[in-house]
């Protein structure tokens, strides 16, 4: 099943507004996990009473997710489930989505293996034989990791599931914990070599060829699992430098993958109109397929969200760093899931109500009307702070919901995210990737992701930009020169396209610098840059198509990657590096130029924090979301230009807004293609929609 196959069982309320509740937590594991308050169980049935819903629909809260499985023991949790199944059936009652957690990845030892003691050696095992814990952050002993090479976990967890719905009245299934950490076990060794022997057949001349050229011999079966040392370990590496690290990351990522993709399907088969959620651990700034096994691409083929739990919350910091969700979200539009995030208040202290409302709006505009977790769900019984913005924001995203749910964007670029690149160069190809997101969201530019298997139809672009995509397969490459022969252009930056998808470079040995000091293995960063001209013969263009190459050989960032190894944890490249490149003003022009100087929304001053974003509505309405994530700081007149796409005549121009909830008339100039207007004193969002006739 591909990611397009699944938009059939999309139910529809995924493409409405979705305002959500959380209550994952049992109150075994919040006795056993965390500091709970002396009458617990009395707040506990509380949560599940016709009180709580009351709540909840007072909030319009219109979906929740709450605790099903966590991994005690499903006869432990047995009592746990009943409470759940009877709260669901008075969330049904007032029209609430009911969603059930269900931990698909850890287990609490302390009560699980009395109830399933045959699991007890099947768990993942760490390079000195000790089982693998759920996570170094919170130092839980008391829990372990799965492995998902032995299908009794997966054939678990369906049952489980397969309860949730039958019984529990479940609409939405949320999988946590999903991952396949690096596992030593002796069936994981076995299954590596079966899937190498797969993979690598040797039967004829030209496969043992292959397999020479890939690993240098044709000893597969003497193939050990890559490992780290006690001191570094092997999810401390910040790239896939060689073959056997890069097959072995690919095998984990494929088994975690088809563990999920058998529980979506069967759920699917059970219920077709069933959501079906994953928390994979990805956008945090980690090496996820290397640390985790996640591979978001394959996940979400067998999903309908994927939950992003960074608690960077969208603003503009005091070192002028644009943070935010929209690039994850963006993400997501290309995978075709929903990406619920943490909203602030949920999980953490809200900083400002000007915060929370850049917050939900961000979700409302990028994630297509999703807004995510916005409350902890306990929280309601309390009541709410008089300047909470939660409840205010929600009824103004509701009131224009027209407006963000089920849109689609209107785009001028097309920003490639090279999977073979991210693993195979992960820091160089992440940083190059965050710093040109930066930079077309600062400068305006209107942008959508596009996955490498998605590179069959670019029609729609006018560019495609190459964000430091260093290694990408033969055929992918064949479709960009066919991109830029029926007239694209292509913005090439660093090292994109040198190496094919193992990672080899494509240019000539007798053209190609030395390594020297340089050693990928430990991602010491050298000059890799290479010319226009090396890009243009690796494309095999001819002399008119070289003109539709842009190519910008450094994007210079102010923060240097190094691999500290002092440090033995894991490297992130976190919202730190979320900073315009210093050349960016250099970068903008070279891409505008691209556009042949006709970008679809231009903003004065420029670069600037307010964010646009194009958008057309389900009733063929343009819509213009204007997003200021630097809330402290009203902006008191915007200049903006916008080229009206498809040659289309504007009737009218009118614009709403947070403060007044309101749609008034905007006045406009009209040029030809193109319309000027000015936006004053816009402090979180203004909308300004764009009516039109061909």
């Amino acid at each position: 099943m591909s990611t397009s196959d699944k938009t059939r069982l999309k139910p529809q309320w995924l493409n409405e507004i979705v305002v959500m509740a959380g209550n994952w937590e049992p109150l075994e594991h919040r006795r056993r996990a965390i500091a709970n308050c002396i009458d617990d169980e009395k707040r506990y049935l509380r949560e599940h009473s016709e009180e709580m819903a009351e709540k909840l629909t007072k909030a319009s809260v219109n979906a929740v997710i709450w605790h099903y499985y966590k991994g005690h023991g499903p006869k432990r949790e047995s009592n746990d489930m009943k409470l759940s199944t009877e709260f669901g059936k008075l969330c049904h009652a007032k029209g609430i989505k009911f969603g059930t957690y269900i931990n698909f990845g850890s287990v609490h030892i302390e009560t699980f293996f009395e109830e399933h003691p045959e699991f007890k050696n099947l768990v993942a095992i760490d390079p000195t034989g000790q089982p693998q814990l759920y996570s170094e952050y919170f130092r839980c002993y008391y829990r372990q990791r799965p492995c998902m090479s032995r299908p009794e976990f997966t054939d678990l967890i369906i049952k489980i599931t397969l309860k949730a719905i039958k019984e529990g009245g479940s609409e939405w299934i949320h999988f946590d914990n999903v991952a396949q950490v690096p596992c030593y076990c002796d069936n994981c060794k076995k299954l590596f070599r079966e899937f190498l022997d797969k993979k690598y057949p040797t039967g004829t001349d030209a496969e043992k060829q292959k397999v020479m050229a890939r690993f240098g011999h044709l000893n597969l079966n003497n193939i050990e699992l890559p490992r780290g040392s006690a001191r570094l370990g092997v999810d401390t590496m910040p790239s896939l430098h060689e073959p056997v690290l890069q097959e072995w990351v690919d095998f984990r990522c494929k088994l975690l993958s088809d563990a999920v993709q058998k529980a979506y399907q069967i759920a699917k088969e059970t219920k077709p109109d069933m959501v079906i959620g994953a928390n994979p651990s990805f956008d945090f700034g980690e090496f996820t397929p290397l640390v985790w096994g996640t591979d978001v691409e394959r996940l979400a083929i067998s999903a309908d969200t994927l939950f992003n739990e960074d608690v960077s919350f969208p603003r503009v910091t005091d070192d002028s760093r644009l943070i935010g969700h929209l690039f994850t979200f963006k993400l997501g539009r290309a995978l075709n899931v929903s990406i619920p995030v943490h909203q602030p208040g949920a999980t953490q202290p809200q900083t400002s109500p000007e915060h929370t409302m850049l917050s939900l709006v961000e979700a409302a505009i990028f994630n297509r009307g999703f807004l995510g977790h916005v409350y902890h769900a306990p929280d309601l019984l309390d009541g709410l702070d008089v300047n909470d913005s939660r409840p205010t924001t929600v009824k103004f995203i509701k009131k224009y919901s027209q407006f963000f749910a089920d849109t689609q964007s209107i785009s001028e670029i097309a920003l490639l995210r090279s999977h073979h690149s991210l693993t195979n160069q992960w820091n160089r190809a992440l940083i190059c990737k965050i710093l040109t997101e930066q930079t077309l969201a600062q400068y305006g530019f209107q942008f959508d992701v596009v996955l490498e298997s998605q590179l069959d139809d670019l029609s729609k672009y006018k560019t495609l930009v190459l964000p430091n995509t260093i290694s990408i397969p033969d055929a992918q490459l064949a479709k960009i020169r066919n991109f830029i022969r029926k007239g694209g252009n292509v913005v090439a930056i660093e090292e994109s396209m040198t190496c094919n998808e193992w990672g080899r470079t494509r240019i000539p040995a007798d053209r190609a610098r030395l390594f020297g000091d340089s050693d990928l293995a430990v991602g010491l960063n050298g000059n890799h840059c290479t010319r226009k001209d090396l890009v243009c013969e690796i494309l095999g263009l001819n002399s008119i198509e070289t003109e539709r190459i842009f190519y910008i050989p450094k994007l210079f960032h102010k923060i240097t990657f190094n691999n500290n190894f002092a440090n033995t944890w894991v490297p992130i490249i976190g919202n730190s590096y979320f900073q315009l490149p210093t050349n960016a003003n250099d970068i903008s022009h070279l891409i505008k130029a691209s556009l042949k100087d006709r970008q679809m929304v231009e903003i004065k001053p420029s670069p600037s924090f307010v964010i646009p974003q194009l958008v057309m509505s389900k009733s063929g309405q343009i819509i213009l979301h204007l997003l200021n994530y630097d809330v402290n700081k009203s902006v008191s007149t915007l200049e903006i230009r916008l080229h009206i796409p498809n040659s289309r005549k504007i009737k009218t121009l009118s614009s709403f807004r947070l403060e007044d909830q309101r749609i008034t008339e905007l006045n406009f100039t009209e040029e030809p293609n193109k319309i000027s207007f000015e936006i004053n004193n816009l402090n979180v969002y203004q909308g300004i929609i764009i009516d039109t006739t061909k």
